[in-house]
């Protein structure tokens, strides 16, 4: 005996393939090819043929939400508050990992303030903010993709931005003439 596929859970799906063109095949079982109409129709009357297709539609939004879940953990969420007065002490702790403008991101971390900085900003006094650094950082051409403490805290994590910036490009590229 089959059972009645939910009423929500069909008119849910038949919204979204009603959104499908309309005389060409949407989906394949093991026997048969399928149109908009005749899915509509199987789910309308909760065949066997629906419910092998709901089936292969929640299998694959299951890999799609596990696949979205697993890039999303790529990204580790900032474990350390910048401070509100940041002084040179702080930013000397500080180290980054850049990606330098050729193919792969550095491997290791570098200090986030190179030394002839420091020394002008240890003789004149005044320092830029965080912000500001990676603004500056980011000016000449480099883009800061982490930034961590000497206890290896991630302070700032630029890699979705990059990912975007990097995407971007790419998509330009492929309009050029």
């Amino acid at each position: 005996m089959i059972r009645t596929i939910p009423a929500e859970l069909t008119s849910f799906i038949i919204d979204a393939i009603e959104e499908l063109p309309t005389g060409i095949p949407i989906w394949k079982s093991k026997q048969q090819t399928f149109t908009r109409a005749e899915i509509i129709s199987e789910l309308a009357n909760s065949t066997s043929v629906a419910h092998e297709f709901c089936a292969d539609i929640l299998r694959i939004s299951r890999a799609a939400i596990k696949q979205r879940i697993e890039e999303e953990l790529r990204y580790e969420v900032p474990s350390y508050v910048i401070p509100a007065k940041q002084t040179l002490e702080w930013m000397k702790s500080l180290k980054v990992l850049l990606w330098d403008g050729e193919e792969r991101v550095a491997e290791d971390f570098t200090p986030f303030l190179e030394p002839e900085d420091v020394k002008t900003w240890e003789k004149e006094g005044g320092l830029p903010s965080f912000a500001e650094l990676i603004y500056l950082t980011e000016m000449n051409g480099d883009r800061v993709i982490e930034i961590r403490t000497d206890a290896d805290e991630l302070v700032y994590n630029g890699r979705k931005k990059f990912e975007q910036e990097q995407r971007d490009a790419l998509s330009l590229d492929t309009f050029r003439i």
